[in-house]
């Protein structure tokens, strides 16, 4: 399986999505500010997913396709927290029975640790979950 070369296929035939595709990487931009990025790009064997500033890394070809895609529905949306307007953590969340649970975090270090935290949701609505 080659899961850039399929997202390309599966993405092509939808309306008003926006993406660049190259060999070994696929970007698909956000549709307004209420979303955000999503992108894959095989490193060797390994698979790299980033929902904006998140990060995470895959080995099956299968998983690295399903997170991809997940970052595309309305099932999954991001979590920006946000010091001196400076982003600086990435939660994603994912509906489960209607309620959204944290799944995974990526952060950077804070350099205005004393200023207040504001924090963002971001979706996107390209597919719809099942």
């Amino acid at each position: 399986m080659n899961p850039i070369a399929e997202l390309r296929d599966k993405l092509i035939d939808l309306p008003d999505i926006r993406f660049m595709a190259e060999a070994d990487a696929l970007m698909v931009y956000p549709a307004d500010d209420s979303g955000f990025a999503v992108s894959i790009r095989k490193e060797g064997e390994e698979y790299e997913i980033a929902f904006s500033g998140w990060r995470a890394r895959f080995t099956e070809p299968q998983e690295a396709f399903n997170c991809m895609t997940f970052g595309l529905s309305d099932d999954c949306r991001l979590r920006v927290e946000s010091r001196g307007g400076r982003e600086c953590r990435w939660t994603v969340e994912a509906l489960e029975n209607g309620v959204w649970r944290d799944h995974s975090s990526t952060g950077t270090t804070v350099l205005a640790f004393w200023k207040r935290v504001e924090t963002i949701h971001q979706q996107n609505h390209f597919l719809t979950a099942e």
